[in-house]
């Protein structure tokens, strides 16, 4: 009888604390991730939560996640190596660049890192995907003048006729999660559903970038697909509640 009750405190114990281990969550992108202090606002959603999580950030002005690659040519050999050390992470969000998953290449390259990243994280590592073409189909901003990053006018008729491309987009999406076992965020589902209750202009601000509203709804949905429920709004967004209950 002491045996089993010796076995069973241990085992409680064991279980207990796997419970509360504290996980480590990398967060890779650039200014979709970083705009607003999204992490900071994705920390709040945590402790609000009564969790007690870490998170990292490496998110740089227009990177692509090739960017976060120290070796470009080893990009189709396998041999990916990446300007952050992922071994010691329990969730690894990333975030490709806008538009970057419109041509080939470019989705194959996006697929090298995903499997890279996969291979090389701890086991039993969380991988989250989201690419803010998704959330950008109804892109905001006005014709601009011409600037170093292209032209923005021709950006917005061809964000305005994307149909097609978002459906190869959403395959891409569905072939890396199944493929990779990974986790795609449900970022660009809560924007559509936003869209037609309030409207674009208040989750995105003319040059793209979200607006706070916009980066709470980013932090809202990487909540989910790390910990799999509803969270609690914190205190200073709880007037945006009733936008969150579907």
């Amino acid at each position: 009888m002491k045996l089993l009750l010796f076995y069973f405190l241990l085992l409680f114990g064991y279980s207990n604390s796997m419970a509360q281990k504290t996980l480590k969550i990398l967060l890779i992108g650039n200014s979709m991730t970083y705009f607003n202090a999204m992490p900071k606002m994705l920390e709040l959603f945590i402790i609000t939560n009564n969790i007690n999580d870490e998170i990292k950030t490496e998110a740089f002005p227009g990177y692509r996640l090739i960017n976060h690659v120290v070796n470009y040519d080893d990009i189709y050999h396998n041999k990916i190596k990446l300007s952050i050390d992922i071994i010691d992470f329990d969730v690894i969000i990333l975030q490709e660049g806008f538009l970057s998953l419109l041509s080939n290449s470019r989705k194959r390259v996006a697929e090298n890192i995903i499997k890279s990243i996969v291979s090389n994280s701890k086991v039993g590592c969380k991988i989250i995907f989201f690419e803010p073409f998704a959330v950008l189909q109804n892109f905001p901003f006005d014709p601009m003048p011409d600037t170093k990053f292209g032209s923005f006018t021709e950006t917005n008729i061809r964000i305005n006729n994307t149909k097609e491309e978002l459906q190869s987009y959403e395959h891409f999406c569905k072939y890396i999660e199944n493929k990779y076992s990974i986790t795609i965020s449900s970022v660009g589902d809560k924007f559509d559903r936003l869209i037609k209750k309030m409207g674009k202009n208040e989750l995105f601000d003319l040059d793209g970038h979200p607006t706070i509203l916009g980066s709470l709804v980013i932090a809202y949905s990487h909540f989910i697909a790390i910990y799999n429920f509803e969270p609690k709004i914190p205190k200073p967004y709880e007037k945006f509640n009733y936008l969150f209950i579907n």
